[in-house]
């Protein structure tokens, strides 16, 4: 499944399985994402199963973007996240310049966004993300994309469906579109093949009228 439109007349895009269902349930259509929100092969990929939320009059897509907190923060700017696998995103999708905030007790929690500052890379366990103000949040927590910096915003992507397919971004490409399912029939959901989904997304899917059902199976 191709899904990079490019100058010059070459493709790139793909599919793998995350599930042992008979076929995706997609919406009509495909969906715009911005260029820059989609990385080079060389700097990982959007993974099969990622939340996204989708537009269907605009035809617009945004991606959900999440680090798990690994280390209890009060009050401090340096925030130590769980390290992506080459197998999932294959680097933090979070990046310098974002605005996060701390995900809430429910997927369209509202709470406060400050800016991502730095992020070092160099420990082979953890990502330091430094951020512009203080916050606080729990181990096992996560951060999230924020619609804008500070106090009582909501979270930049409510999710209503997940991606089909892995997505990386070929250097010429000038246009990306995606497609958005919504359910899988007869089938279920490899969590060990698709990026760590936060409970509250998980349930906020299922608000959004979307069915999955997420097996720990190999």
């Amino acid at each position: 499944m191709y899904n990079n439109n490019i100058d010059g007349k070459s493709r790139i895009g793909g599919a793998r399985p995350i599930t042992n269902g008979t076929e995706f349930v997609l919406l009509t259509g495909g969906f715009n994402l911005a260029l820059k929100d989609v990385p080079l092969a060389s700097e990982g990929k959007i993974t099969a199963g990622t939340p996204i939320q989708v537009d269907e009059v605009t035809r617009l897509a945004k991606i959900f973007k999440q680090a798990r907190v690994t280390k209890a923060v009060s009050a401090g700017t340096d925030v130590e996240v769980a390290k992506m696998t080459d197998a999932v995103w294959g680097s933090n999708p979070l990046k310098v310049g974002d605005i996060v905030m701390v995900m809430g007790a429910a997927g369209d929690t509202k709470g406060t966004g400050v800016t991502i500052d730095a992020i070092d890379t160099s420990d082979a366990d953890m990502d330091k993300i430094t951020v512009s103000a203080a916050i606080t949040a729990a181990k096992d927590g996560y951060l999230v994309l924020a619609a804008a910096a500070g106090a009582t915003q909501s979270p930049a992507v409510l999710p209503n469906a997940i991606m089909p397919y892995d997505l990386v971004k070929d250097p010429s490409a000038t246009q990306i579109t995606i497609e958005a399912c919504f359910a899988i029939t007869n089938g279920q959901v490899y969590n060990n093949r698709i990026p760590e989904i936060p409970l509250p997304v998980r349930v906020y899917l299922t608000s959004q009228n979307c069915f999955f059902r997420w097996s720990n199976s190999k």
